[in-house]
C-alpha cells in the first residue's frame, strides 16, 4: 500500500469522525470538514478517475443529493442539509456496510460489542449476520 492510500484512509476515517461529532453537536463546520476531509479521502484510497466514475457515472441521483446536502450546509442550514447528505450518503455508501460490520466485528475491543444480546439480534433482524463467513 503506498502513502497516498495511507493518507486517504487517514482522511476518511477522520472525515467520518467529523461529521458524526458535528450531526451529534448539530454544528454545520464540523460537518463541512468532515464532508470535504471525506471525500478527499476518498480520491486518495480508490484514485481520481474511479472516484469520478463512483461519484458521476454508476449513482448519480445518490451523488446529486450528497453533493446538495453539502451545499445546503455550506449555507448555514445544517438540519436540511443532513438530511439530504444522509439519504445520499446511504445511497452511495450502503452497499459498504456490510464489509465495514466484518472488519469490526474482527476488530480486538470493538468486536465484541456486535455479539452483545441486544446489538446481535438488532443486526440479525437488519440482515446483518453476527457470523462470520467461512
Amino acid at each position: 500500500m503506498d502513502d497516498s492510500r495511507k493518507i486517504g484512509i487517514g482522511l476518511t476515517l477522520f472525515g467520518f469522525i467529523f461529521i458524526s461529532l458535528g450531526a451529534i453537536l448539530f454544528d454545520s463546520k464540523l460537518v463541512s470538514l468532515g464532508n470535504l476531509l471525506l471525500v478527499s479521502g476518498i480520491v486518495l484510497v480508490i484514485g481520481y478517475k474511479r472516484s469520478f466514475q463512483f461519484f458521476f457515472y454508476r449513482r448519480r441521483r445518490a451523488a446529486f443529493f450528497f453533493f446538495v446536502g453539502l451545499c445546503l450546509i455550506l449555507l448555514r442550514w445544517p438540519i436540511v442539509g443532513f438530511l439530504v447528505e444522509g439519504f445520499g450518503m446511504i445511497n452511495l455508501f450502503g452497499d459498504f456496510i456490510p464489509m465495514l460490520l466484518l472488519v469490526a466485528r474482527q476488530t480486538p475491543f470493538i468486536g465484541k460489542v456486535f455479539y452483545l444480546p441486544g446489538v446481535k439480534q438488532l443486526l440479525d433482524r437488519l440482515g446483518y449476520s453476527t457470523t462470520l463467513p467461512v
